[in-house]
């Protein structure tokens, strides 16, 4: 068989509980494919649903060294937790060794950005033998599958740095256990529904294991694929932080194992611990930075590094809800961007648009040298990028593409045309039954 047709039929199996099966196939694709910590945590569940506590045991302590010194982080916090299960006097032991790789102060942590460690393993298509269906009994198919996972042999060497855990690799190590002791493991099945857009959210996830696809509703009506969430991933944070209903649904693509923690915790935490709600806010400022830079249409000509280096002319403003930033009449001082939160339009005391996240104004003032042809004003608390007059002048120069864009915004503006919010690149709409065969990572606020 294939290699993707085996992951198939593991998953399938799993789903129907055949757990003799799951352990065969486990066996075949860990010696394939050693560096896939899914696998293991499939072969140590299945030892578990089958009363063997002590083999899933191993399998689960061994995924917890292998990948804490490997780069996937987020898999082993799930297997120290899955082990604590078993045997509660070993969890303290294994999140110990996690946090003193991965926590503020750690000289393993890689530059900022580095990515989450690829399973590496040989093409989809290449044939392997799986183990023949009932050759074994299942008491040696049990000791020859836990003896598999235990093994690090055929697995890559091991990282001279390794990747930070998003938000909580800014904590000190007391702090940064405390809240992996609050984390809970999720398990999702594929086409579950994990959060769903519009529904008040009071949980943030990390990705240990799997994969995900974010999904958002537009006012029309169509679907907008924001992009595929893998391990390492977050989501929902950011109903957690502000408070407010999910902008986005997250639907589980490929079944999953989620790292769980709730507001409450969350916020008791950084009320008491002041770099936990420091990190919280550093995280959050980053996302919407990101997101930003992927929804906005300014962006959309520039290359990755072009779109940091213009947003570092901004200046960055946290404003009060009912605070005019532009007034009809009079002169416009820059050019504004919505980070977080919403403005109101008004022409002539008359309410006329709504600008959210990613939307910029101040344009035709700048460019056409006249008076504000309308009043805008934060419609709640809200986060704006500024950009003056004269800074302006200078990024014209520096990135002549920006003109052409806010020519064609401040030219529909004028026609009383809204720009779409979300333009050509930023998302794609999605069909109910197709899923992406390729991962396009995102930094997706949900």
């Amino acid at each position: 068989m294939k290699i993707f047709q085996l992951y198939g039929e593991l998953s399938s199996k799993r789903a129907t509980k055949d757990h003799r099966r799951v352990l065969e196939l486990g066996i075949a694709l860990v010696n394939t494919i050693p560096d896939d910590p899914s696998i293991r945590l499939a072969v140590a569940d299945s030892l578990v649903e089958l009363g063997k506590k002590d083999e899933a045991a191993r399998v689960y302590k061994a995924v917890v060294w292998h990948c804490s010194k490997a780069g996937f982080p987020l898999a082993a916090v799930a297997a120290a937790k899955l082990l604590g299960n078993l045997e509660p006097g070993m969890i303290e032991d294994a999140l110990e060794v996690i946090v003193g790789l991965y926590s503020k102060n750690s000289d393993r942590i890689g530059p900022p950005g580095l990515p989450f460690r690829p399973t590496q393993g040989p093409e989809r298509n290449l044939e392997i033998q799986a183990v023949p269906n009932n050759v074994l009994s299942m008491d040696e198919l049990v000791q020859m599958a836990a003896e598999t996972c235990e093994s690090t042999e055929g697995t890559m060497p091991y990282p001279e740095k390794l990747p930070a855990i998003p938000m909580f690799s800014r904590l000190d190590e007391d702090v940064f256990l405390e809240i992996l002791d609050t984390m809970q493991v999720t398990k999702a099945a594929k086409g579950e529904c994990v959060i769903e857009q519009g529904e008040p959210g009071d949980s943030l996830f990390l990705v240990a294991d799997g994969r995900l696809e974010a999904v958002k509703t537009t006012d029309r009506g169509e679907r907008i694929r924001l992009g595929v969430l893998n391990e390492g991933s977050v989501f929902g944070e950011m109903s957690v932080i502000t408070n407010e209903p999910r902008t986005a649904s997250v639907v589980v693509s490929r079944d999953s194992l989620l790292l769980k923690i709730t507001r409450d915790k969350l916020v008791s935490m950084a009320d008491k611990a002041e770099p936990v709600a420091l990190a919280l806010e550093g995280f959050r400022r980053e996302r919407l930075v990101y997101n930003l830079m992927s929804i906005s249409p300014l962006f959309m000509p520039l290359d990755r590094e072009e779109r940091f280096s213009l947003l570092e002319q901004f200046g960055t403003y946290e404003i009060k809800a009912g605070t005019a930033l532009l007034e009809q009449g009079k002169p416009g001082r820059g050019l504004y961007l919505v980070l977080h939160g919403e403005c109101e339009v008004t022409k002539d005391h008359e309410k006329v648009a709504t600008l959210k996240e990613g939307d910029v104004f101040g344009e035709i003032s700048l460019i056409k040298e006249t008076p504000a042809n309308a009043t805008v004003a934060t419609g709640k608390d809200s986060v704006i990028l500024f950009l003056a007059r004269e800074a302006f002048s200078r990024v014209k120069e520096t990135h002549p593409e920006i003109s052409s864009v806010l020519d064609q915004l401040a030219e529909q503006r004028v026609r009383g045309e809204m720009p779409p919010r979300l333009p050509a690149g930023a998302g794609e709409p999605v069909e109910d039954t197709k899923e992406s065969e390729e991962p396009d990572e995102h930094k997706i606020l949900v």
